[in-house]
């Protein structure tokens, strides 16, 4: 299943990108542009419907972001957790952790 409205030239053009951000993080190797790499993978295996990787990948991208003291990790990853919830049906489960 992958995410309705997601166009298949968009997802490619996106895994091209991807590879492309991925080499310079890596060449890089500065914590504070590593933490993007999952986080651009998660994105990906949203769009696809691969929930729980996405999830699994924006964790990873949390712990490598926390390391890095990098702020905005805290924003993205909450966000892709959100909308895997959303598309499960589950957001629910996050209301105690939003109220917060």
């Amino acid at each position: 299943m992958s995410v309705p409205g997601a166009p298949r030239d968009f997802i490619a053009g996106e895994r091209f990108s991807q590879h492309r951000d991925e080499r310079a993080a890596t060449e890089l190797r500065q914590l504070h542009y590593l933490w993007h790499v999952p986080l651009l993978r998660a994105t990906q295996s949203l769009l696809a419907g691969r929930f729980d990787e996405a999830e699994r990948l924006a964790w990873e991208g949390m712990a490598v972001g926390q390391r890095a003291h990098d702020q905005a990790v805290g924003v993205y990853v909450p966000v892709v957790v959100a909308v895997v919830r959303w598309l499960q049906g589950r957001l629910p489960e996050l209301e105690g952790a939003m109220r917060e």
